[in-house]
Formats: C-alpha cells, sequence, structure tokens
C-alpha cells in the first residue's frame, strides 16, 4: 500500500476517535428530579416536601459545581494537606462544661441576636464550588457581631477566603479544617454580595438563586488573589486593609463521637453559628420544606458545608436550623431543617467554628475613624488605662448571705431563695430593672422639657369614706383578660418602664371594652420607638406615658409567640439567668411596619392608644394608698416604680419587706394587680416582668400602706384606653 493510504486511514481512526469522544462527553449523566419529587411527597411517613423547582431532568456535572466541601471518610480533619493542618493529630476542643446541663429545647441564633445582620442573611455561592469559604465567612462575620455585642456588625468576605486560600481548591472546593487554619493565620477583608458595593472585597459572581439562572451555567473560575487592595472603589477604607482574624479555632466533638449533638448545642448557644460538612444525596437537591431526612436510594453527589444557626422539635422529632447558600428561593427561604441526632448524612462529624480576634478588629475601627497623634495618645492612655482597671473591678452581691439572713429571721414576713446562685455581677442585675424615675422623684429630667405640660393627676372623685373591698385581684375579676394573668419576660434589656406599661394598657383595653380587645399589646414597639427614653438602658414611666397618648404602640405577643404584630423580640430569661441570654441592645424602630409574618394585619398595622394619662395619689401624697386602690378598682391595674435593694432578688414567697442593710440597686417598674391582707398585714399583689420562675410563680407581695421601697409615694401611673 502506498503512505498516503496509510495516512488516510491513521486520520481516519483518529477523527473516529475524537468524535466518539466527544459523543461520549455529550451524553451527560442526568438526574429526574421529578422522580425524586414523586416518591419522597408520596411517602406518608415523610417528615419533608419535595419541589423540584421547575426542572425536569438536570446534569449530575452542573449540580456538582454548587457543592464544594472536601469531607474525609473517618470524620477526621485530614485530607493529602493534612500536614498543613493545626488539626491534624490533635485531639478536638470540647466546652468545659458536663453534659448534663440543661441547653433550651429549641434555640434561635438570628431570635437571640437580632441586631446581627449578617445571621439572618443567606448568601449565594453561585455556580462556584466555594460552599466551604462562603459558609465559614459568614459564620466568623456572626461570632464577630456576637462577641462585640453589636459593634461589629459587617458581612466578611468570602472571595477573599476563596482566591487567597492557597491550600485549598477555590471555586474546585475546600477543606473546612483548612480554611479555619487560613482564618487563623491571615483572616479575610469585608465584603458583602454581588454588585452590593458593600465592603473591601464583594463576592464577584452573580447570584444565581434556585432553579438556577441559565445566565449561571457553567463553573465560574477562581477569583485572582487580591491581597493587599480593594476591588470594591465605593468602599470608604478601600486604602486601609485591615484583615480580621480567628484568634483560634476547633472541631466541634467529643474525643469518641459519642456526644457530638450536644456538643454542637452548646457551642452554638454559647459562642454562635458553626460551620458543618455533610453528604449531599440526589433528593437534597428537591428539598422544599420540614425536616430532612436522607433514607431512600438516591445517589450521593459529594460534599457540602452550611452554617448551623439553631436547633429546634416538632411533634417529638428533633431537628438543626441550617443556613444554606443557594439564595433565598431555595428550601425555607434559604434555610433547611434536619433530622438532629442521627447524624445523617454525617453533618455532625464535621463540624467547626472559631473565636473571633476582637482586637485586631477595635485596630481596624480605630484606624478606620480616627487618627489619633501621639501627643495625644500620651495624653490619654493613663485615663482610658485607670477607667479600664475601675471597670474591670466588677462588683458582686452575695444573694446567699441575704438569703440565709432573710430566713434566719423569725420576724421575717417572707422568704428567701438564691435561685442557685452564689454571687452575681451588679452591672448584669442591673439589666433586670430600667426604671429611670427613682433617680429623680420630682418629674424632671433632661428630656422631659420637650414635654410642655406636666401629666395630669387624675384623682379619685370618690370620697374617703367609700368603701373598698379588703381583698381584691384583678385576675379573679377579669378572668376572660388574658393578659391581666399574664407574666412576661423582659430578658436582659433594662425595659421593664416598657414591658410594665404595655401590660397596663392592654390589661385596661380588654376591662374597658368588655372583653372586645382581648389582646397584648407590644412593649417592643416603645422600647425601640419612644426616643425621649432609653431603650435597654431604661426609661421613665412618665415619658412613657406621653409616649402612649401621642403615638400608642402596636400588638405584640412574647418572644416566639407569634401573636400580634411586633413580638417581643428577646429570648425569655427566667430566673434564675437561663444562659441563652447576653445583655441586649434596644431594637430597631419599625414605626410602620409588623416583623411577624404570620400577623394577619401585616400590611395594615393598627395602633393602640391611651386617650389620657395621669399619675395615682392625692395631693401632697397623702393618701396614696388608698387612691391606688380605687383607681385599680375602677380602671385596672396601674404601673408602679419603686427602688430596688439587694434582697429584692431573692424573694421567693411571703409579704415582701425592706428592712435590713442591704444596699439599693437600682429602680424598677411593675404592675399592681389587686391588693389583699394576712393575718392582719396588709399587701399589694404585684406582677413582675422576671419570668414564672421567679418569685409567685412571677408575682410577689409588698407590704402595703407605708410606703415600702418608695413604691406609693410618686411613680404610680395610669392610662384611659382609647376605644
Amino acid at each position: 500500500m502506498k503512505l498516503s493510504t496509510y495516512v488516510v486511514i491513521i486520520i481516519t481512526l483518529l477523527i473516529s476517535s475524537v468524535l466518539a469522544n466527544h459523543k461520549e462527553k455529550a451524553e451527560h449523566e442526568t438526574i429526574n428530579l421529578r422522580d425524586i419529587v414523586a416518591e419522597v411527597n408520596s411517602d406518608p411517613k415523610s417528615l419533608w416536601k419535595a419541589d423540584a423547582y421547575d426542572f425536569n431532568e438536570i446534569d449530575i456535572k452542573e449540580l456538582q459545581k454548587i457543592l464544594g466541601a472536601k469531607l474525609n471518610e473517618n470524620g477526621e480533619p485530614t485530607s493529602n494537606k493534612s500536614s498543613k493542618s493545626k488539626f491534624a493529630g490533635q485531639q478536638t476542643r470540647m466546652p468545659k462544661l458536663g453534659v448534663g446541663t440543661a441547653l433550651p429545647r429549641s434555640y434561635d441564633v438570628r431570635q437571640i441576636y437580632p441586631y446581627c445582620d449578617s445571621i439572618s442573611h443567606i448568601r449565594d455561592q453561585s455556580y462556584c464550588g466555594s460552599c466551604w469559604a462562603v459558609s465559614a465567612a459568614s459564620v466568623l462575620s456572626d461570632r464577630y457581631c456576637i462577641r462585640s455585642r453589636g459593634r461589629y456588625n459587617v458581612e466578611l468576605s468570602s472571595r477573599f477566603i476563596t482566591s487567597c486560600d492557597h491550600n485549598n481548591y477555590g471555586c474546585r472546593g475546600g477543606y473546612l479544617d483548612l480554611v479555619w487554619d487560613f482564618l487563623e493565620k491571615n483572616g479575610t477583608l469585608t465584603g458583602g454580595e454581588f454588585e452590593s458595593d458593600e465592603g473591601c472585597q464583594p463576592y464577584p459572581f452573580h447570584s444565581c438563586g434556585w432553579p438556577r439562572k441559565w445566565s449561571c451555567f457553567g463553573r465560574y473560575l477562581t477569583p485572582k488573589c487580591l491581597k493587599n487592595r480593594c476591588d470594591n472603589e465605593f468602599y470608604k477604607y478601600a486604602h486601609e486593609i485591615h484583615p480580621v482574624k480567628a484568634r483560634t479555632s476547633y472541631n466541634v466533638r467529643d474525643f469518641f463521637g459519642l456526644f457530638n449533638e450536644y456538643h454542637i448545642r452548646y457551642e452554638i448557644f454559647r459562642n454562635g453559628p458553626v460551620q458543618a460538612g455533610f453528604y449531599v444525596y440526589a433528593d437534597f437537591f428537591a428539598y422544599k420544606s420540614g425536616i430532612y431526612y436522607h433514607q431512600n436510594n438516591s445517589r450521593r453527589f459529594g460534599g457540602h458545608a452550611v452554617k448551623i444557626i439553631g436547633w429546634g422539635e416538632e411533634n417529638g422529632v428533633k431537628y438543626w436550623i441550617i443556613a444554606n447558600s443557594w439564595g433565598k428561593s431555595w428550601g425555607e427561604n434559604g434555610t433547611f431543617r434536619m433530622i438532629r441526632g442521627k447524624n445523617n448524612c454525617r453533618i455532625e462529624d464535621w463540624v467547626y467554628a472559631g473565636i473571633p480576634e476582637l482586637s485586631s478588629c477595635e485596630m481596624s475601627f480605630l484606624s478606620q475613624m480616627v487618627k489619633l497623634s501621639f501627643v495625644a495618645i500620651i495624653l490619654f492612655t493613663p485615663l482610658v488605662l485607670a477607667n479600664y482597671k475601675k471597670n474591670s473591678q466588677h462588683e458582686t452581691i452575695n444573694l446567699r448571705e441575704i438569703a440565709a439572713e432573710v430566713n434566719a429571721d423569725s420576724t421575717s414576713l417572707w422568704k428567701a431563695d438564691p435561685y442557685d446562685f452564689n454571687e452575681i455581677d451588679v452591672r448584669e442585675i442591673k439589666r433586670k430593672l430600667g426604671d429611670k424615675s427613682s433617680e429623680n422623684d420630682q418629674l424632671s429630667s433632661n428630656k422631659f422639657s420637650k414635654s410642655n405640660k406636666l401629666i395630669d393627676e387624675k384623682r379619685s372623685k370618690l370620697g374617703l369614706s367609700v368603701t373598698l373591698p379588703k381583698s381584691y385581684d384583678v385576675r379573679q375579676r377579669y378572668p376572660n383578660c388574658r393578659s391581666a394573668s399574664l407574666i412576661r419576660d423582659q430578658s436582659y434589656c433594662g425595659s421593664c418602664w416598657a414591658v410594665s406599661a404595655a401590660s397596663v394598657l392592654s390589661d385596661r383595653y380588654c376591662i374597658h371594652s368588655k372583653g372586645r380587645y382581648n389582646l397584648e399589646l407590644s412593649s417592643r414597639f416603645i422600647l425601640s420607638c419612644d426616643k425621649d427614653n432609653y431603650g435597654c438602658d431604661g426609661g421613665y414611666i412618665y415619658l412613657t406615658w406621653d409616649f402612649l397618648v401621642r403615638n400608642g404602640t402596636l400588638t405584640g405577643g412574647e418572644f416566639e409567640s407569634d401573636e400580634g404584630c411586633q413580638p417581643y423580640p428577646m429570648h425569655p430569661c427566667d430566673w434564675p439567668r437561663n444562659l441563652a441570654c447576653p445583655s441586649y441592645l434596644t431594637p430597631k424602630c419599625l414605626k410602620n411596619r409588623c416583623d411577624n409574618e404570620f400577623h394577619k394585619y401585616a400590611y395594615e398595622p393598627r395602633t393602640f392608644r391611651a386617650k389620657t394619662s395621669y399619675k395615682v395619689g392625692g395631693y401632697f401624697g397623702i393618701f396614696n394608698e388608698y387612691f391606688i386602690r380605687d383607681e385599680i378598682f375602677r380602671n385596672g391595674p396601674v404601673q408602679a416604680g419603686f427602688s430596688v435593694y439587694e434582697d429584692f432578688f431573692v424573694y421567693k414567697s411571703g409579704i415582701y419587706y425592706h428592712q435590713n442593710n442591704s444596699r439599693r440597686i437600682g429602680g424598677h417598674a411593675v404592675k399592681i394587680i389587686g391588693w389583699g391582707e394576712e393575718n392582719g398585714v396588709k399587701y399589694w399583689i404585684i406582677a413582675n416582668s422576671w419570668g414564672e420562675s421567679w418569685g409567685e410563680n412571677g408575682t410577689f407581695r409588698m407590704i402595703r400602706g407605708i410606703d415600702n421601697c418608695k413604691i406609693e409615694s410618686s411613680r404610680v401611673y395610669a392610662g384611659i384606653p382609647e376605644l
């Protein structure tokens, strides 16, 4: 044969091979989401619902691009680069608390720290396998906000991590242990979502949503690492690069994996959200709502990294609350719930977190906000250090000693209980108070000049000869008024002035409408929108009633009650203090809208006002006790302020009477709901706002008629509802 013939044959064979290979690659493997959806939704025992999201069949290779966590089969932090990981061969960090320590039955970080925007934010990794970087940046953002109590409410950049962590693989995936190594050594910059113009290095890829937009198909390439500069020209600190780091990082599990579920919950409870890796199966892409539990025979696709933000229980089934990174159109507004305690998809094996290095963030903040000269530093450093030393020396109260003293007194009218406390920080305990009126009993404050008149002192028109019952309880006279019996919990926010005022007005709306308006009015709205007062730092009772006359309030039940327009946003603390309760910041004022999506009038918030308000008492303070009883008898409960002494915190039962030498801590506002007499001793019946575990199921009795702790003298207020 001629040489030319051989050449033709070889070329023909090569072309055939190329075409065959091309055909094989073109015929990509697909999965039929509609078949999976039908199988899940037809199972009566299924805990969750599926949705094909307008997909019929979808290419497996396309789906794998939205994952990205590289996970090791044995759950240990090892990889082909493991020698570079500090986690390799180390024992993992465990909480320093016994497994028997009680944790809440349900817990959601979003509700505990509503002022941290990043916690509720759902990111979108787009068609880049960067879940390992996106979820890590999100966790560290949340923890910066939590640890700084809201001062550093920023989004940290997942773009910087994706592009600059060279021990991982950018858009082709990464290891969770290595990314936390990176955050310790290098940190990350600030950076919001695509086209957000927020932070130094925003995310560079278009949000894809779910189902994925056609404009997003095809994997993005890892962006170039920009180590010492910003790529957001609108960022105001673009020329001052300050990475924020993790001070330490760790794998959240116990030595043998026996109590992983508990340790994960405790870590979230104590420090904030955690990053978790798990195996993804075909049915997960079709998740729409409910408690996800993989149990069918669908194929495994790879690993994915997410952010666990809480836990709960529904119909006896325990679950995790998890934020995904596929946009809000997937799942339950971008989140999903997964069965808890079963290590489903190995989600309880690969859990990581870190503690933010606030000192570096502090220096970043200072350098961005202020340019101090050397002379100024020399002048102010001694003052700062002296103030720091003063603040660091916390005063404490020994509740056990006080309780022992009260209970040892045979003449005492009441019993004390330290409520599992030994010593307690004075600054912490003040967060359970909040009445500033006690600071000046003559109705004067820096802000009262804003009001052109003093509140009218309405007095009873009945003569003193009118007989009132020997005992009286609003709860018994109006048993159908729910709010009269409700014990609210102000949590660790000095909001007693708002909570008790809202409670009094709620009761009076029910009483004066003869049960027609049987609702709870929002203390959250008063707390956040009354700008003449100080939010969680306290308030004046008389200014609160000025606000209720001028502005009123909306409806709103307790935390997680889903009742009313603006429910209370802070986790109940009960007594002794629940560990889930930090010192909260004042929530943002939402003046013309509801923050409860389940409220049936969410788009038409109705305001409930006081038609008039007044101080309750006689002229010159004479006969105050009689006028207070008469006011309660005629119109309903009243709000009262009084001075709180150390012994009040240990009240358990009986008729409280402050008479020892314990020091005054501050002012507190409560709701007086009745009166009575026991063994010749007259008392008030009063509802507190520290939950039902304190005192007599949340209430207390205080000696009546002798102005104990100034409860009858000058700070009793009420109002008539505007029906």
